[in-house]
């Protein structure tokens, strides 16, 4: 489970781990392709962008050229397909409280079309859908869902990717954004009943003070309070947590902690409570380096 210290990176949202995979590899303090990927999560992450940009040779870029690759192409939602796709990771486990099925590893394939590295397929790779996408260029892994029941057994170091949504997660309720626009679009908006906004979003239009917005919203439409995990319940979770990567001998010498604050998905009272809760845990694991997307230079 131990090694001789561990690399703690704290970053704001989860995209920003493919920085940190990208730092890593390019410091040669973890191989550059066929590493694991331990993912601790309330949500899979696993969606498939389609890019601007090709993720091709993105190791060829310094550390600033690879976070403008990330901030202006990849999301919360679909980082860990494009790593994939380089060989970052050839194993994937993403654990999550509530599972009902066998931790069963699944043979899953990606695929870019025409090796561009911009749009993407994510497929079992005994799926029908294989027959229209020919080998050529097709990245095999394997996909394993878990939860902290299942028994696994892990021969190599794993990179552990938790985010702090694991431990207390309500964004299943409606949130929402609100962004200024001006009084001309405000009007198209309204009027345009085929405006994209009215094919594509749950939004609402708002007039204060002759100022003119747009609220988005995500999820669902409920004006009741999120329900909070208490910190009594977040404690037992944390401490279930290291109890499963100790009973299960989970080597790792790098951990991400993903906030998941300004999207939300962590409660805003409760994100520095869990990310403090795991940091201790951790240093009294091992000895640990902390570091934040800002240090990544």
């Amino acid at each position: 489970m131990r090694g001789e210290s561990v690399n703690i990176f704290k970053i704001e949202e989860h995209h920003e781990a493919f920085i940190i995979w990208c730092y890593l590899i390019k410091r040669k303090s973890i191989p550059e392709k066929d590493n694991i990927l331990f993912h601790v999560d309330h949500h899979a992450d696993m969606g498939c962008p389609v890019l601007d940009r090709s993720v091709n040779d993105i190791l060829l870029n310094n550390i600033e050229d690879i976070k403008s690759f990330t901030y202006s192409n990849l999301r919360i939602s679909d980082f860990i397909i494009p790593a994939i796709y380089q060989n970052f990771f050839n194993e994937f486990y993403w654990l999550q409280r509530i599972y009902s099925g066998k931790n069963t590893a699944k043979d899953h394939y990606v695929k870019s079309n025409k090796r561009e590295g911009k749009v993407f397929v994510d497929l079992v790779d005994d799926s029908a859908w294989k027959r229209f996408t020919p080998d050529d260029g097709r990245v095999l892994y394997k996909n394993t869902q878990l939860n902290p029941e299942n028994v696994i057994s892990i021969k190599k170091e794993v990179i552990l990717d938790i985010d702090l949504d694991y431990f207390s997660s309500h964004r299943a309720r409606l949130t929402e954004n609100r962004l200024e626009i001006t009084e001309k679009e405000f009007k198209n908006i309204k009027e345009n009943k085929y405006h994209f906004l009215n094919n594509e979003y749950k939004y609402k239009l708002i007039s204060e003070n002759k100022r003119f917005f747009v609220k988005f919203y995500h999820g669902l439409e409920s004006e009741e309070k999120a329900h909070l995990t208490s910190k009594t319940e977040i404690e037992k979770r944390v401490n279930r947590f290291f109890d499963y990567i100790k009973d299960n001998n989970i080597s790792f010498s790098n951990v991400i902690l993903c906030r998941s604050r300004f999207s939300n998905y962590t409660p805003a009272n409760q994100w520095n409570f869990i990310e403090d809760l795991l940091t201790k845990r951790f240093k009294k694991i091992n000895n640990s380096d902390i570091l934040t997307i800002e240090d990544i230079k």
